[in-house]
């Protein structure tokens, strides 16, 4: 009967020391919510933007103006810009508080720089307008003849982003479009961690390894940020992955608004993709990777549960115009050239600032019948 009693209490006490332990276990950390909202706070740029599509793909905005002043469109208004040459001196100078004039207190030094050109900052209000004043990055090259100046060109950019932190991982959203507002519709940027290269800013977006949808606020104050739910992947490989010096592969599907570079994301939602974009940098050189014409764009389209191959990158092919004479045996080469890739996407070395002279090998089969280095003119 003492057995009994004994038993039972050890009984109760084992059956205590497992509950104990079962309700230790079911201590789990806080489930990410399904839905957040991520304050975004607008900072000015010190440095130029790296790399944006707009940049990259050559819709960002540029200018060009004959002679010493004119105007600039920056989408929601029209921007007084001159140009100033003083002995080696270059100055540009942007109406930055919009009464039709520019004084010397708005005329900024250019830094001679590889094309003699530097970018800066500049607060430039929106003339009668209710709109507050705008922190835009201007960057120019004056060319000058004697003693006038002749023209002048450059770029204007927002000179701010737009930035959060969603566990972890910073974000900087961007006006790519320059025209005062953001908008997710591929126009605009962002850049997720580190990286200096942006992605179109779209709907759904991979931040860390973790697949959101995107809404952005109107006044770009705040992100709201909701997980996607078993959302159907397939792998993703291609032969620019292994190329080094990749930086980024961006692929978008406008149709549902997705946006992923697959330097990180090596497995996208299933879904129809098309280049966006891509760079590769070594040292000094950057190579651009553009998207050919919309029309003869290839469609890459991605299976879920899949292993899925793109056709990007080798085989390189280079098309250039050449003229022979057969009077003089000389064959002339043409300076412009188009590098393309398999999936006719164009490398465009133009980032690497003129650096060298090109030289043409020709070839008879194997043998090499010139070589030469081409001379400017």
């Amino acid at each position: 009967m003492f057995a009994g009693k004994g038993w039972r209490m050890r009984t109760r006490q084992w059956l205590c020391c497992v509950a104990a332990t079962l309700a230790g276990a079911l201590i789990l950390p806080a489930a990410e919510p399904a839905s957040m909202d991520v304050k975004l706070t607008c900072e000015s740029m010190q440095t130029p933007v790296c790399f944006t599509p707009g940049r990259v793909v050559g819709t960002q905005r540029g200018f060009r103006v004959q002679g010493n002043s004119g105007e600039v469109s920056t989408g929601d208004s029209q921007i007084m810009v001159c140009a100033v040459v003083n002995g080696t001196t270059r100055m540009m100078g942007i109406d930055q508080n919009g009464d039709g004039r520019i004084d010397a207190r708005e005329m900024v030094k250019l830094n001679p720089g590889a094309e003699g050109s530097a970018p800066f900052l500049a607060k430039v209000a929106s003339p009668g307008s209710q709109k507050p004043e705008r922190v835009l990055m201007f960057s120019g090259v004056v060319l000058y003849g004697s003693p006038a100046v002749a023209s002048f060109t450059g770029t204007c950019a927002p000179g701010v982003f737009y930035k959060g932190n969603v566990n972890g991982t910073v974000i900087r959203v961007y006006d790519d479009s320059c025209d005062g507002k953001i908008t997710q519709n591929g126009k605009d940027a962002i850049f997720i961690g580190p990286s200096d290269c942006a992605q179109p800013l779209g709907r759904f977006h991979q931040i860390g390894n973790v697949l959101y949808e995107m809404k952005v606020s109107d006044d770009a104050a705040s992100v709201t940020l909701t997980k996607e739910a078993d959302t159907a992947t397939g792998q993703v490989r291609c032969p620019l992955q292994g190329v080094a010096g990749l930086k980024s592969l961006v692929l978008t599907d406008a149709a549902s608004g997705r946006a992923y570079d697959l330097v990180s994301a090596k497995a996208l939602p299933a879904g129809d993709y098309r280049l966006s974009y891509g760079v590769i940098s070594g040292g000094k050189d950057t190579i651009a990777i553009k998207p050919p014409p919309a029309k003869t764009a290839p469609v890459y389209t991605i299976k879920a549960d899949s292993m899925n191959t793109l056709r990007l990158g080798p085989t390189i092919r280079i098309q250039f115009q050449a003229k022979y004479s057969q009077s003089t045996n000389e064959l002339e080469v043409m300076p412009s050239m188009k590098i393309m890739g398999i999936g006719n996407e164009a490398y465009d070395l133009d980032g690497t600032a003129g650096l060298g002279q090109p030289s043409v090998t020709v070839l008879e089969g194997n043998k090499v019948i010139a070589k030469s280095t081409m001379e400017y003119g």
